[in-house]
């Protein structure tokens, strides 16, 4: 876990305020923080990022705050929205080989006691284009809105050569600002919230081992814990 710093402090379950998950790493708005990876030729139409992650600071006005990123060329990103009318929204921004992607969530995502699951799942394949980009924060699917890419459009993710990068992309002013629990990468595969989390008889989100799930050519699982 290169140029991540561990935050070991006491664990609860999923979607509670008030902790840090033990062993999350720690973003502190740093681009050496960043952590990247060169992908192979792999799954360029389907794909699902999920991140569990903890905002720590609202008031870093002058960027998004990006978890995932493909930082060689384009501005591909995942993260949250910077100040203004988008603030604090899911963002998607996807560029692809026709019509690029540029989405916002409806739902403003300004929590900094608890963590969001953040689920992103690609597929470029399917007819109805808002079936082509889905976004969930644990079990509950986001409100999504603006361009999305032409069907069967191939995205840079997963793309021979590119570098995929976490906790921010190529501009330093793009830096996560907080703490990430378990970050993953599917390669191949539109995943639901369903093979990352379920809901207890008590309400709470309780976070499932996805080890065993397949990651496909470039797909990874990074998480803290001991």
């Amino acid at each position: 876990m290169t140029n991540i710093r561990n935050a070991m402090m006491a664990v609860s379950g999923g979607g509670d305020a008030g902790y840090v998950i033990e062993g999350s790493g720690l973003f502190d708005d740093a681009s050496d923080m960043n952590l990247t990876m060169t992908a192979a030729a792999g799954g360029t139409q389907i794909w699902t990022v999920e991140c569990i992650c903890k905002r720590s600071n609202l008031t870093v006005a002058s960027h998004d705050q990006v978890f995932f990123a493909n930082s060689t060329t384009g501005p591909d990103y995942l993260g949250f929205s910077r100040a203004g009318a988008s603030a604090d929204k899911l963002k998607v921004v996807i560029t692809t080989d026709g019509t690029n992607t540029s989405l916002t969530s409806a739902e403003r995502l300004r929590d900094v006691g608890g963590y969001y699951g953040i689920i992103i799942a690609v597929d470029t394949t399917q007819a109805t284009e808002a079936n082509r980009v889905k976004a969930y924060n644990w079990g509950t699917e986001l409100t999504l809105s603006g361009t999305y890419m032409d069907q069967n459009d191939n995205t840079n993710i997963n793309t021979s050569g590119k570098t995929h990068m976490i906790g921010g992309n190529t501009t330093t002013d793009n830096q996560f600002v907080g703490y990430i629990g378990r970050i993953s990468l599917i390669d191949g595969q539109q995943l639901t919230p369903t093979s990352y989390y379920e809901t207890t008889d008590d309400g709470y989100q309780q976070i499932n081992d996805i080890s065993e799930l397949t990651f496909g050519t470039n797909g990874f699982l990074l998480e803290g814990g001991t």
